[in-house]
């Protein structure tokens, strides 16, 4: 039974070189430095298990990390928690291109991830604009599964949103009530 535990620190700067390092100094192996492609800024964790108090201090029960991620010079923003009412993920990467693949944000600078899932609600929310050639689709996806179990899918031409009654027709719209409106441009 875990009382009383809290960690909690946070670090300006690891890259790929410092976890190579500290993984050799923990096994004793020799392991080769990859090219340094990887690395977490201003980290931030949190662990209490069951809650504590220090001093007038309350620390509350749960599971907290948050972190700006540098992949190959792009740039992602991940914050977790979990908490004993919530789990909470948000999350944002820079705008990238690979070869004719391009992603960008739509209604926020960044594409975007939001989910929370709890025992009244559990939400999905991506957002996002992808280009492919000339090709070119926004993207905003909402998915409820609790209180209704119910979705919307827009795209820069057409929205589609619907609401079921059960998590089976969420996934495979047998029996789902689908709505969908097309806006042509000339």
């Amino acid at each position: 039974h875990i009382v009383g535990e809290l960690i909690s620190g946070k670090v300006q700067a690891i890259d790929v070189d410092d976890l190579i390092s500290f993984a050799n100094a923990v096994t004793g192996l020799s392991i080769p430095a990859p090219p340094d492609f990887l690395r977490f800024e201003d980290v931030e964790l949190y662990i209490c298990p069951a809650g504590t108090t220090i001093g007038t201090i309350v620390y509350p029960p749960g599971f907290s990390f948050q972190a700006s991620v540098v992949v190959f010079g792009k740039r992602a923003n991940i914050a977790c928690s979990v908490g004993s009412a919530a789990v909470s993920i948000k999350g944002s990467l820079d705008d990238f291109t690979l070869g004719p693949l391009a992603v960008r944000g739509v209604n926020d600078p960044r594409p975007t991830l939001d989910i929370e899932l709890s025992k009244t609600r559990q939400h999905i929310d991506i957002d996002g604009m992808v280009t492919f050639f000339d090709s070119e689709a926004a993207v905003s996806v909402q998915v409820d599964v609790m209180p209704r179990p119910a979705f919307t899918f827009d795209t820069v031409s057409s929205n589609i949103s619907g609401s079921v009654n059960s998590l089976t027709e969420l996934f495979f719209f047998s029996d789902a009530q689908i709505h969908r409106s097309v806006t042509i441009q000339s």
